[in-house]
Parts: C-alpha cells; structure tokens; sequence
C-alpha cells in the first residue's frame, strides 16, 4: 500500500480539512432552522428573509476585505480559531434569541465570521 506523504508547508492541513468539513455540516442546519426559528418567534416575512439572507450579504463582501489578512502564514490558525470561536458563541445565542431582529444582528455577526474561516482555510490549502 503507498503511503502518503506530507508536502512541506501542509503540517496543519488534517487541521484544515477538520474545519471545513464542520463548516459544510454547519451551514446547511443554520440556513434551514433559522428562518423556522424566526416564524416560531413571530417574525413577519420581511424579517424572515432578512434572516435568511443577513450572512450572506456580509459574506458578499467581507471575504474580500478579511482575504488580505490571510495572507499572513502566521495569523492563519489565528483566523481560524478566532471564527470558531464566534461561530460558536452565535449558536449558543441562536437558542437564547427572544425576537427576530436578535436572529438578524447574529447572522450578520455570522456571516463575519464565515468571512474570516472560509478565505483562510482557501488560501490554506492552495499554498
């Protein structure tokens, strides 16, 4: 059997690969739930779509701005961690939100955050 071997500069990639992989399992249950979440809490249909779509309009643009810092090697696991970080901090607050306009603000805090781990994680693995 061959066995693979490590290309320099990839030593974090298993950590990368881990990442995205709890990136793409995650998305999906935010972009479905929420809107649900936001009907069940009263939100009219303006509110509903805005929750549906806040973390993407950020996402838009934000990748482009937060792309000049990933740049850096160094700062990269930083970036990473740090959207984790948030990520998780806004699921928590997801099940604790008592209004729509609560679930609007925190997928734009969202979508932030999906800005700083996606353009890392990229630039990661391209390199």
């Amino acid at each position: 059997m061959a066995r693979i071997t490590q290309v320099s500069g990839s030593g974090n990639f298993r950590f990368f690969l881990l990442d995205t992989f709890a990136g793409n399992a995650i998305i999906p249950v935010f972009n479905i739930f929420l809107p649900i979440l936001a009907i069940r809490i009263g939100a009219d249909a303006l509110q509903v779509g805005l929750v549906g779509g806040a973390s993407t309009a950020v996402y838009a643009f934000m990748p482009f701005v937060m792309g000049r810092f990933s740049d850096r090697r160094e700062s990269r696991k930083f970036f990473v961690l740090s959207a984790l970080a948030i990520l998780t901090i806004v699921s928590v607050l997801y099940a604790v939100a008592s209004n729509p306009m609560m679930l609007i603000a925190l997928r734009i805090v969202e979508g932030m955050a999906w800005s700083m781990f996606w353009p890392v994680i990229e630039a990661e693995i391209t390199l």
